[in-house]
């Protein structure tokens, strides 16, 4: 099955034709649906279930997109996390950016939501709401809401890449509210993109931001620590970030993020 990998630059073009769509979604929105400079008190952490086998989800990789941008813009503590899920590998398209391991992580948002039911796209924010993650609208009032009310807990991260070993030396500074709790470890990639030659979306070039790559949890940390997390061979020459964030394991409550690029 082919999988052909796009370059940074083609990608970029695609992300460049998306910014018209973000555009004109914007603009399909009333005032009081936008998500604006003044919504600056908490902060927010999205997380998208996507498939490249899904032909629902372009749509909803596209609104990431355009919150990632509207973010950038802005410059509202909002992080976008896109994982792409494994149960649709089986009909037809073997997505390449896949793992079980995000399948598992929507599994253990199901059980918390009290559904049986998993689906892409879906989006979760902050750990607490689940909507269609194409719904525009919706995200955008889920984002505003929480930037509005979430009461963040400082937290500080550093990160030193070791190419030659392939490893990431993390550190992290928290408080004692977050103790005890989880932190959540994300290497993204931030852009990535390729050619489905099968599948519901045959034929299409798709592109994401904010791929993630590896995922490790923290449990019960202290209010300082340390951690190393080996980087994927593949991804070495990829422009990456580490996106890091506190979860209540009990809620699924996300109480506090940073990044920083790698």
């Amino acid at each position: 099955m082919s999988k052909a990998v796009l370059s940074l630059a083609a990608i970029t073009l695609l992300l460049c034709g998306l910014r018209a769509i973000r555009s004109e979604a914007e603009n399909r929105l009333t005032a009081g649906e936008r998500i604006d400079e003044t919504s600056q008190h908490g902060f927010v952490v999205v997380e998208l279930f996507t498939s490249q086998g899904c032909s629902s989800c372009p749509a909803a990789d596209e609104n990431l997109v355009r919150i990632q941008e509207l973010a950038a813009e802005k410059n509202l503590p909002i992080y976008v996390l896109s994982m792409h899920v494994d149960y649709w590998n089986r009909l037809g398209w073997e997505d390449p950016f896949s793992q079980s391991v995000f399948s598992q992580r929507q599994r253990g948002y199901a059980q918390a939501f009290g559904s049986t039911r998993i689906y892409t796209p879906q989006m979760v924010v902050n750990g607490q709401t689940e909507f269609v993650g194409s719904d525009v609208t919706k995200s955008n009032e889920a984002i505003k809401n929480s930037l509005n009310s979430t009461q963040k807990e400082p937290l500080e991260i550093s990160a030193k890449w070791n190419k030659s070993r392939d490893a990431i030396t993390f550190r992290y500074n928290a408080t004692a509210n977050s103790k005890g709790k989880t932190l959540v470890l994300a290497i993204v990639q931030n852009r990535a993109g390729n050619r489905v030659d099968s599948g519901e979306n045959r034929g299409r070039t798709l592109a994401h931001v904010n791929v993630v790559q590896k995922l490790e949890t923290i449990k019960n940390i202290q209010i300082t620590g340390q951690q190393t997390i080996r980087v994927p061979y593949n991804i070495n020459n990829e422009p990456l970030e580490l996106i890091a964030f506190v979860q209540d394991p009990s809620s699924q409550q996300i109480m506090a993020a940073k990044r920083t690029d790698l």
